[in-house]
């Protein structure tokens, strides 16, 4: 199968006329709207003189030049044309409560081909795709099957007798997507459609949801596979079942996380499972009870980053492949290859051991976590350290609900209060740009108490960039919600020294390799390790974030300079290790 199929190299003239379809179609029943089954119907039935049978009228040459595709169409090599039709025909509301979105053909090819190749005795294993939609993933699963067992000496039609009835399975919540793919796989493979095993099931609840137990597994896989729905919408009744009866709904629900585990009783002892999921599983909070359940009975085995993929949803993907393990040791020396997939065609990985994950934060799965910079983060961690939890008062910047409407650029009797934004403060320097407003906790949409903007001895950082910001503010400015501050109450420095810390590349490399997140939490910045300086370098450190914020370029790169080399210096970091940092 080609990784790059017909309906990607030429969407725009397949798009163009389903864009003049769609306009007739209603998957509901709706006056003077065609049925999006019927429309369905047309397009697979094999003969256009099926045309007024199905009781299609409306957009006919569209309707005819799409249908001439279809009568000729090559799944294995041009893609699953059936599919890409009924998907893009829904309404996006109708998508995004289901959480069906196409996925790319790269995609499908590279988790198939992958997860094949891990499988010891793939032409006698089984699968599962449990949400196979039009079946995608099946039919590049079919593909690399027949090319196996022709390699033993099977022809074409005995080697799908044997995958078709004995090897992969769908289900799917949807009965058109089950009826599209058991047509997808009764023209690739010749056996008819009635006996595909592709079955209109919930995965997740499959039982009356007002009876306690959760139902038994059916039967087990060697793997299971896919793109399960993210995010779609749950019933009140639903939800109730999942915190009941779903470890990893503890921290939050998601119809992801709910199918991860729910795989996990589906494959056998030690099967595998290869999901694309969202990229924020990776170190989002509400995913942590579904990443402690991988890392109490799985080994990750690759996990690939593959961006955004999906037109017109912003949702940065990976793809995730692990294996059922119940041995401990096993779990804990296991080692994961991370890729990008820009990247794959140069075998080009990094190696993360897996025993990493069950320390970090949250047991983020941080795909910059290498064994080096595991090194060189235990080094930092190893010093006598205090942290900012107990110790600051942490307060958010102001939220107006309508910045257009509350802020001036000129002060006035109505806008008084200086106030600033994100474009204000760099590393150690505030550039005071002339926005003005009027404090008042009735009229504005978030605020702190007004008194700990007006300290004038406190730090304010931004809330969001990729490089840890932070400023020593003297006059007692209010700010912006994408600027927050914090008011300390440690004797062991003072805010110039803990500043030079908190902007140094040691705690950038720190902080991002620890957090996995561009966004400044409090919550991470609790756990931050700040070293008690020496009082002699504190003083050096104080000149030195004068020199920064006042002098020219080539004075203030000097002072930076300096100010990284007191910090290695007081943190124990060895030249070898400060090259990594330096060099991330």
């Amino acid at each position: 199968m080609n990784s790059k199929s017909y309906i990607t190299r030429h969407q725009k003239y397949i798009d163009y006329r389903l864009d003049i379809i769609s306009d007739y179609v209603s998957r509901e029943s709706a006056e003077n709207k065609l049925s999006l089954c019927a429309v369905i119907n047309y397009f697979i039935t094999p003969s256009t003189a099926q045309k007024a049978a199905a009781g299609i009228e409306g957009p006919i040459d569209a309707l005819m030049e799409i249908k001439a595709l279809t009568d000729n169409w090559d799944i294995l090599n041009d893609g699953d044309i059936f599919g890409y039709i009924y998907q893009y025909l829904q309404n996006k509301d109708s998508k995004k409560k289901k959480g069906q979105f196409f996925t790319p053909p790269e995609v499908v090819h590279h988790i198939v081909h992958s997860l094949i190749e891990k499988i010891p005795v793939p032409y006698s294993a089984t699968f599962l795709d449990p949400a196979c939609g039009s079946g995608q993933f099946l039919i590049t699963l079919f593909h690399n099957l027949v090319t196996l067992h022709s390699s033993r000496g099977l022809t074409k039609s005995e080697a799908a007798g044997i995958i078709i009835n004995e090897q992969i399975t769908g289900f799917d919540i949807d009965p058109i997507a089950v009826f599209i793919t058991k047509e997808n796989l009764s023209r690739i493979s010749g056996i008819p459609r009635e006996d595909i095993n592709i079955y209109h099931k919930d995965f997740l609840f499959q039982q009356d949801l007002l009876t306690n137990n959760k139902p038994e597994t059916e039967s087990q896989w060697d793997a299971v596979l896919g793109n399960p729905p993210w995010g779609s919408s749950l019933e009140k009744e639903q939800k109730k079942y999942a915190l009941q009866h779903y470890t990893s709904a503890g921290s939050g629900i998601n119809t992801f996380t709910l199918f991860i585990e729910q795989a996990l009783d589906y494959v056998t002892p030690s099967g595998l499972i290869s999901f694309l999921i969202p990229e924020a599983y990776l170190n989002i909070k509400a995913h942590r009870t579904s990443r402690d359940l991988i890392l109490s009975h799985c080994c990750i085995n690759e996990i690939t980053i593959w961006g955004e993929q999906f037109k017109g949803v912003f949702a940065p993907s990976v793809s995730m492949m692990v294996t059922r393990e119940t041995v401990s040791s096993k779990r804990k020396k296991n080692i994961i290859q991370i890729s990008d997939s820009q990247l794959l065609s140069t075998d080009s990985a990094i190696v993360i051991p897996q025993n990493a994950y069950y320390s970090t934060h949250e047991n983020i799965f941080n795909i910059n976590y290498t064994r080096k910079c595991i090194n060189v983060l235990s080094s930092i961690e190893d010093q006598d350290c205090f942290y900012l939890k107990d110790k600051s008062r942490f307060y958010l910047g102001i939220v107006t609900g309508n910045n257009d409407h509350f802020i001036s650029n000129v002060q006035s009797d109505e806008y008084p209060d200086p106030i600033l934004t994100g474009k204000d403060i760099q590393q150690y320097s505030i550039k005071f740009n002339n926005n003005y407003f009027r404090y008042s906790k009735e009229n504005l949409q978030q605020v702190a108490p007004q008194h700990l903007y007006k300290i004038n001895n406190k730090i304010l950082y931004k809330f969001i960039g990729k490089r840890l910001t932070f400023v020593h503010d003297t006059r007692g400015y209010y700010s912006l919600n994408n600027i927050n501050g914090l008011i300390t109450d440690q004797e062991r420095m003072d805010n110039e020294t803990l500043i030079s810390i908190l902007n140094s590349d040691l705690m950038q490399y720190y902080y991002e390799n620890s957090f996995f997140t561009l966004k400044v939490l409090k919550g991470n910045l609790e756990k931050l390790p700040i070293k008690p300086i020496r009082k002699s370098s504190q003083a050096k450190l104080k000149k030195l974030v004068e020199d920064v914020s006042e002098s020219n370029c080539e004075s203030s790169r000097k002072a930076r300079a300096n100010i990284e080399d007191i910090i290695f210096n007081e943190y124990n970091i060895k030249d070898r290790e400060a090259y990594i940092i330096s060099n991330r």
